[in-house]
């Protein structure tokens, strides 16, 4: 009989993993807290909603290898993203190349870097002078809403790495990210491997080359080794969480590298107008958007997209960064206000206008959700060191996977995930 491997979380990593060991013939089983897998990746078909929603992970950044291997394999159309930038900070909306302004700028004064400080020190020491103040704000919103990250905590030389990598096209998956998790869980179901949903592991109790894992309602699972894909964000959270686990022996060591790792917060908002307002002159006047990809704003919830080249009038909200933690604990009614009032404020709109043209909506609070606790990870200036304990086995017994694992540009990325799940298996059939 093959040894078995108990797999906690069934997201990227998880089923990237679960995969390709049961191809090569281990047993397998993946335990889910949710009552479906996926874990940050959800494509939602909402019947109030004109097309499919994504409630997480949207982009694929870049030319991805693995991401489009898989896709390939599953026989799953992508399409390049499209629409004009627009900058909507001053008085007046204007265009912009990328979604930092000045970016030829800010990679010549990364490039001069010797030694990698954060990112707040390398604003410190080049952009200081008050000329400076609108490309400051802009490299500090990027850092802050892209990347989730602490401008005291993130590595300058991880944003170096983004800005100068080669491609930096984005796709959307013509039927949505939850079309490939559909792929690798059916995969993982035919080589075998077994599924329990609804399952939270509390505890873990381990001897080397021995599991024996506990759920919320005592299930009992029982294998030979274990492996951790939960995101990074509960593993620095405590045993007030629900979806902390526990482990007996400790792993003192194991945490503390968790807890030093860069994880951001973000929420989503996804708004349903009747009309593409942003298109029609008689609502916004002369401040009209034509072909709008993305807006850029100083608003509460900065950052808006449209679903560009597919023609809807859906836009979606992003707000991610440290500042969510002053905002997570409102619910969505009271979310769904500053979306409002941020629109109105980059669009120029009355509340009322807006309220009325309003069809659907959807607000994801992923900062709030037990099983997330936050969005996805970011390179801290220390990464390297506490990734090479947390992805170093434990006994041969433990393991550790996740978006967060990783080291380069794909960290927090669903690319991230997949790469590390595919790592990790091939770390348990070469052990």
């Amino acid at each position: 009989m093959s040894e078995k491997i108990i797999v906690i979380g069934a997201g990227a990593s998880g089923l990237m993993l679960a995969r390709k060991l049961s191809a090569a013939g281990k047993t397998i089983e993946i335990v889910e807290a949710r009552n479906r897998v996926g874990g940050r990746i959800l494509t939602i078909h909402d019947d109030k909603m004109s097309m499919r929603i994504e409630a997480g992970a949207e982009f694929i950044h870049g030319k991805q290898s693995l991401t489009l291997q898989l896709l390939k394999e599953a026989n799953l159309s992508y399409y390049p993203i499209d629409g004009t930038m627009m900058n909507a900070t001053n008085p007046h909306h204007h265009e912009q190349s990328d979604v930092i302004e000045h970016e030829k700028l800010l990679v010549r004064k990364l490039k001069e870097l010797q030694t990698d400080t954060s990112v707040q020190q390398f604003l410190d020491l080049y952009f200081q002078d008050s000329k400076y103040d609108s490309f400051r704000k802009s490299i500090e919103g990027y850092v802050q809403g892209y990347d989730l990250a602490d401008l005291r905590l993130a590595s300058a030389f991880a944003l170096r790495n983004e800005w100068i990598k080669e491609d930096d096209d984005d796709f959307r998956i013509e039927k949505g990210y939850g079309a490939l998790m559909d792929f690798l869980k059916t995969e993982s179901l035919n080589a075998g491997c077994s599924f329990h949903l609804n399952t939270i592991i509390r505890s873990i109790q381990w001897e080397p080359n021995a599991v024996k894992l506990i759920s919320h309602d005592q299930k009992i699972f029982i294998g030979e080794r274990a492996v951790i894909t939960i995101p990074i964000g509960i593993l620095q959270t405590g045993p007030a969480n629900p979806a902390f686990i526990e482990f007996t022996p400790a792993l003192p060591v194991k945490l503390s590298a968790a807890r030093a790792m860069g994880y951001g917060q973000v929420i989503k908002f996804v708004l349903e107008f009747n009309d593409a307002f942003w298109e029609n002159k008689k609502i916004v006047g002369n401040e009209i958007m034509k072909n709008l990809g993305f807006v850029f704003s100083q608003a509460a919830i900065p950052t808006w997209w449209t679903q560009s080249p597919v023609k809807t009038p859906i836009l979606t909200g992003w707000f991610g960064g440290p500042k969510v933690n002053q905002l997570k604990g409102l619910n969505d009614e009271g979310l769904m206000q500053l979306a409002i009032d941020s629109l109105s404020k980059i669009f120029k709109i009355d509340h009322a206008v807006l309220i009325e043209l309003l069809i659907g909506y959807r607000v994801f609070n992923w900062a709030a959700d037990d099983f997330t606790a936050g969005g996805y990870a970011y390179s801290s200036l220390d990464k390297q060191a506490h990734l090479a304990e947390l992805t170093t086995a434990t006994a041969n017994t433990i393991f550790f996977a996740g978006e967060a694992l990783i080291w380069g540009p794909s960290v927090g990325t669903v690319e991230g995930a997949l790469l590390s799940g595919d790592n990790t298996a091939e770390q348990i059939l070469r052990s």
